[in-house]
């Protein structure tokens, strides 16, 4: 009778371990099959909670910036430093040394709207064509969604006056 009790107890003790394998396999495949869905809609993407921000330096102010899937940049942008600047251009960057800026001063902007005379208190608006990864290459296509963050930086005085006027964060659209 002793080796049916130890049976008895060992199958009671299997029999109490399938069960709660059973009753709480089923709670982490729920689980599992929920979070699956959840990051297949993107709720996990941190990119889908990125705003658009524009954020200048004192006597600047940027606005509305708008990444288009071809690359080009655009946005509003006044000036109101108490001086008139000329022949002011602007390039994009995710770093600085995207361009190789600011020690390089051969490096060009990149063909952005070009603005002969800009005064003080004035609002233009501001096209680049592309942006520049921070590998340094042009960004040439931005499908719809894609984040960008990075540096706009203004060139006025003929190249004389190079500065970072603004940190931009933008999604494609």
């Amino acid at each position: 009778m002793k080796d049916n009790g130890k049976m008895n107890k060992k199958a009671t003790k299997a029999q109490s371990a399938m069960e709660y394998l059973m009753t709480y396999g089923w709670a982490i495949l729920i689980i599992a099959v929920v979070l699956a869905a959840l990051d297949l809609l993107g709720v996990f993407n941190g990119s889908a909670f990125i705003g658009t921000a524009c954020l200048a330096t004192p006597g600047y102010t940027c606005s509305n910036p708008v990444l288009a899937t071809n690359g080009q940049l655009t946005f509003n942008f006044e000036q109101s430093t108490g001086q008139t600047l000329t022949n002011v251009q602007f390039a994009c960057a995710a770093t600085p040394n995207s361009l190789g800026l600011p020690t390089d001063g051969n490096v060009t902007p990149a063909q952005s709207t070009l603005i002969p005379t800009f005064a003080s208190g004035a609002t233009e608006s501001v096209s680049i064509p592309n942006c520049y990864s921070a590998t340094g290459t042009a960004i040439t296509s931005a499908p719809i969604g894609t984040p960008f963050g990075g540096t706009i930086w203004m060139y006025a005085n003929n190249g004389n006056y190079i500065s970072q006027i603004a940190k931009i964060t933008v999604k494609a659209s």
